[in-house]
């Protein structure tokens, strides 16, 4: 059996690309804002011999554990940090794999950039982390869309590099349907259509500068423009004085909206601070925030 860990849109995404034989089950962590109505959607899917959800990372290791045997193979997001090598410690089979989930998936200075502490440092090396995602001594490999970046990025990677099925848009446009229904379809692309659309993403933090970003464009603007804010899954809340037209939800698939908002609206503007969607969508016109 193939298990699938999945806790985010885009994990979601990029595990359903991915090429195996045997059957295929998806185990998802729902701990994101709007998780548990993401999950309803793509619960019915035929693609998955099996499907579980979990809303807790203690409850998912648990299952982990029980059901996975030395013949399985695991498929995850990530081999980085103490909770991810502890819950990989646990597992009883060695055929676990990574799969790309954006820019960090081409980083070469993980522990470098993350690790203030030279003790946290050092004993993350010694359970095996590196520098990048893929290469600790629990996983075999990585599945990524950009082999030759890959390459060019991350030239001592030891473990085996794996394409995925699909283009990334075209795995997208796959399962488009499971995600957004049409009532759905019509309603964003009706929201957009014929507007000047500027959007924010944020990243796990609001990032304040949009404000003034935006206010000079709200003092500007006219009837065929729109200000819309799309909160990262895993911000729960946050404040902010800016009056956005629109307030997308968290766990709307960001890269499915571009789509929709490149076609239809008459322009799009994408502000953001480093979003991983715009790494697939390079037709966008993005701009990222604070290197204005």
């Amino acid at each position: 059996m193939n298990y699938f860990l999945v806790s985010t849109p885009l994990q979601y995404c990029n595990a359903h690309n991915i090429d195996v034989e045997g059957g295929k089950t998806l185990v998802f962590l729902g701990d994101f804002h709007g998780g548990a109505e993401f999950y309803t959607k793509i619960k019915n899917s035929i693609y998955w011999e099996g499907k579980f959800y979990f809303d807790s990372y203690r409850q998912l290791l648990s299952f982990l554990k029980k059901v996975i045997n030395a013949n399985d193979k695991l498929f995850i997001d990530s081999d980085y940090g103490l909770q991810t090598n502890w819950m990989l410690s646990k597992i009883k089979t060695k055929e676990i794999f990574v799969y790309e989930e954006g820019y960090g998936s081409y980083r070469n200075d993980l522990l470098s950039a993350r690790c203030k502490s030279k003790i946290l440092y050092r004993f993350l090396k010694f359970l095996g982390n590196k520098e990048h995602f893929g290469d600790s001594k629990f996983v075999k490999g990585i599945y990524l869309y950009d082999l030759p970046k890959h390459k060019r990025h991350v030239s001592d990677f030891k473990n085996q590099r794996f394409s995925f099925r699909k283009p990334f848009v075209d795995n997208l446009n796959e399962i488009c349907d499971e995600i957004l229904t049409i009532e759905e379809r019509r309603e964003y692309q009706e929201m957009v259509e014929g507007k000047s659309v500027y959007l924010y993403l944020t990243n796990w933090d609001y990032n304040k500068n949009i404000e003034h970003l935006f206010q000079d464009r709200k003092n500007s603007e006219t009837g065929d423009t729109l200000l819309i804010l799309k909160p990262h899954p895993r911000i729960k809340q946050f404040s902010s004085e800016f009056e956005f037209d629109l307030v997308l939800s968290n766990n709307v698939m960001v890269e499915l909206i571009l789509l929709t908002f490149h076609r239809f609206a008459k322009e799009l503007f994408v502000y953001h601070d480093g979003s991983s969607a715009l790494l697939y969508l390079t037709d966008i016109n993005n701009t990222i925030i604070d290197a204005i």
